[in-house]
């Protein structure tokens, strides 16, 4: 074992230790929490499920409703497994870059449960912690090795847990089809292609098949969720056209990011900021430099003019759990617009190899596509801002990229005159 992950794994070992401490004094009846609490304790598991979609979460809520400990001593690991897989899929091996994305995976898995801390990491945290290990289980495979051969077996049942989570889907598929796509090239046997292929179009047709279940039940299933959410949040939103819907993903996504006093609204200003640094530190021109500050002043300028009133267009959401109405917002879209490209301008002049810069933009734009796609949920805006949790996450994968290139651009060495 090597120097680096020597460290690694004394840090992975204090990290779990400080989360099992914590994790034992959160507070878990509140929010979402209390009402799984109070169900379990009436219901029996069929009953508790009669009125649900997401049937494997569900199942695992109740079960831990009953035992809180047992989730109080599971969740830190997940939350290390999470920012284990994470890691090897990025290919970090420094202790320090290891070290800073698992602090870093807190912000969107724990600082974000305002459905409760149970509730919120059940449906967000453990099924991208599934999906994370469905793709590092195939990237691993290798049929010729007796170790590595049935590692997809294991990552069947994840899958279905992950793309319980419907957020999870469009950024799943889309990146199993591109690993079975890339992967393929790698085996020289004709078995072993063969192999890979099945292995992978298996998780996508599981996938699929496992979305369209989930789906179903929410949108034309015996419980009719769509029917109560609408009613409860949302009384106008069967009324929306397809567009109406898209545009209110959109504009919905704008302001929980760019134009609100909010934690994702942070982040992403965090992350424009760090983006401005980087730029300043590379070679870049003057004016690609400045105008890299451009996305943090804009996000500045947009929350300013938000809590101030000076921009009435930008506010597009009743706070609190109250019936919501649809307001339509193509200049704010249209300044989102403006906003995503430059900072996919500033990434594209960071990221100097192809494959980098492929992965950031897809990064980005999987991510933004998992929370515009709210813009189909009535509970658009109650669902809260636990709903940017795959968006930060591509945010966090951006950073790590840019990370590495800055480094593999420092290790070269400098032409000799």
């Amino acid at each position: 074992m090597t120097k680096q992950k020597r460290q690694a794994n004394r840090f992975y070992l204090f990290y779990t230790f400080a989360l099992w401490l914590v994790h034992l004094l959160l507070p878990l009846h509140w929010s979402d929490d209390a009402i799984f609490f109070a169900k379990a304790a009436e219901l029996a598991l069929p009953d508790f499920l009669r009125s649900s979609s997401r049937v494997p979460v569900d199942a695992l809520t109740y079960l831990f409703a009953l035992h809180p400990l047992a989730w109080r001593l599971l969740n830190p690991l997940a939350l290390l497994g999470f920012s284990v897989l994470l890691a090897a899929l990025l290919h970090l091996e420094s202790r320090r870059e290891k070290a800073a994305l698992a602090l870093l995976c807190l912000y969107p898995s724990m600082f974000l449960a305002e459905a409760g801390f149970m509730a919120t990491s059940l449906n967000y945290l453990w099924p991208a912690f599934c999906g994370a290990f469905a793709l590092w289980a195939l990237r691993a495979f290798d049929p010729a090795d007796c170790a590595r051969r049935w590692l997809p077996l294991a990552s069947l049942l994840p899958v279905l847990y992950a793309v319980n989570m419907q957020q999870l889907v469009v950024v799943l598929v889309p990146l199993l089809l591109l690993l079975w796509l890339r992967g393929v090239a790698r085996f020289q046997m004709r078995r072993q292609k063969a192999a890979y292929a099945l292995a992978v179009l298996a998780h996508v047709a599981l996938a699929l098949g496992g979305a369209g279940f989930v789906f179903w039940r929410s949108l034309t299933g015996e419980n009719a969720r769509m029917a109560r959410e609408a009613a409860r949040y949302f009384p106008d939103f069967a009324a929306l056209s397809l567009l109406q819907k898209a545009e209110l993903g959109i504009s919905s996504t704008f302001q929980g990011l760019a134009a609100s006093l909010s934690l994702p609204a942070a982040a992403f200003l965090a992350f424009c900021v760090y983006l401005f640094f980087a730029v300043r530190r590379s070679a870049l021109p003057k004016w690609r430099q400045w105008l890299a500050l451009v996305p943090a002043l804009l996000v500045v300028a947009l929350v300013l003019a938000t809590l101030c009133g000076a921009a009435p267009g930008l506010h597009l959401v009743n706070y609190k759990m109250q019936k919501a109405a649809y307001h339509s917002a193509f200049a704010a879209d249209a300044l989102f617009c403006l906003l995503l490209g430059l900072v996919a301008f500033t990434l594209h002049g960071l990221l100097q190899t192809r494959p980098a810069r492929l992965q950031a933009l897809l990064a980005l734009a999987l991510g933004l596509a998992s929370r515009c796609m709210m813009g189909f949920s009535p509970t658009v805006w109650a669902s809260g801002y636990r709903t940017f949790f795959l968006l930060l996450l591509a945010l966090l994968l951006c950073v790590f990229l840019v990370q590495r290139e800055a480094v593999n651009t420092a290790r070269k060495p400098s032409p000799k005159p």
